[in-house]
């Protein structure tokens, strides 16, 4: 989480996420275990919550691509480490799914 204090600082902020020098992991927990490793699918840009997915390209619709870098177990479950390599909305729900 990061909060800029000033107006100038809000400003610095906002260029280095616009030169993507900023790297941003996400926590997201599930009960099933997903192997580490690069994911792809294709989601339906005009479908809503829960969006369409595809394991094969479809003309048309969103390239996502994630990492899963690291996982835990927990006692709920297990725990994934990840790094979107594409950030489309929904984007970690849908591929998970």
């Amino acid at each position: 989480l990061i909060l800029a204090k000033t107006r100038d600082a809000q400003v610095l902020i906002n260029r280095i996420f616009a030169k993507k020098r900023v790297q941003k992991f996400y926590k997201a927990g599930c009960e099933k275990r997903i192997e580490p490793g690069i994911y792809v699918h294709y989601l339906n840009p005009e479908t809503r919550v829960p969006r369409s997915i595809s394991r094969q390209p479809q003309d048309g619709w969103w390239d996502c691509r994630l990492e899963v870098l690291a996982v835990k177990q927990t006692s709920l479950g297990f725990d994934h480490q990840i790094q979107l390599i594409t950030g489309r909305t929904h984007q970690i729900r849908a591929q998970f799914q």
